[in-house]
């Protein structure tokens, strides 16, 4: 007979636990939940509107790079900032070689590195876009 029914005691354990189930793996949340919404929507902005640039004569690049620095402070010590600073790079850099192929124009092989500049600068912003969409920082 078994004495320990309606007593309080809780049945033995096992002697080895069993190994979790795979649907009970809890993913990490989205770095994408750890900063404001406001500063995650203004970062998508920016990435619009240096694209717009190529369409609005280079307005909507500058307009990107003038929200840039307006709300960098927001963004400092966020996973942003890493994004704000590969916004405001590629601005940069796009600027001093795009400038510098306009220049060499006039020796012929400006017309090669401004192709060159122009797809480069595509490739950051989808990049740093991308990579922002999905909720991760900019390496």
């Amino acid at each position: 007979m078994n004495d320990n029914i309606g007593s309080n005691v809780p049945p033995p354990l096992p002697l080895s636990p069993s190994p979790p189930e795979p649907s009970m793996h809890i993913p990490e949340a989205p770095v994408a939940n750890q900063v404001p919404k406001k500063d995650l929507e203004i970062t998508h902005v920016i990435y619009g509107l240096m694209a717009a640039g190529y369409v609005t004569g280079g307005l909507g690049t500058l307009a990107a790079i003038i929200l840039n620095y307006i709300k960098r402070d927001d963004v400092r010590g966020t996973w942003l900032e890493g994004h704000f600073s590969w916004q405001i790079r590629t601005f940069w850099w796009g600027m001093l070689w795009a400038v510098l192929s306009m220049l060499l124009m006039f020796v012929v092989i400006g017309f090669f590195t401004i192709f060159i500049v122009i797809i480069w600068h595509i490739y950051r912003i989808a990049k740093g876009w991308l990579r922002l969409n999905d909720g991760k920082p900019i390496e």
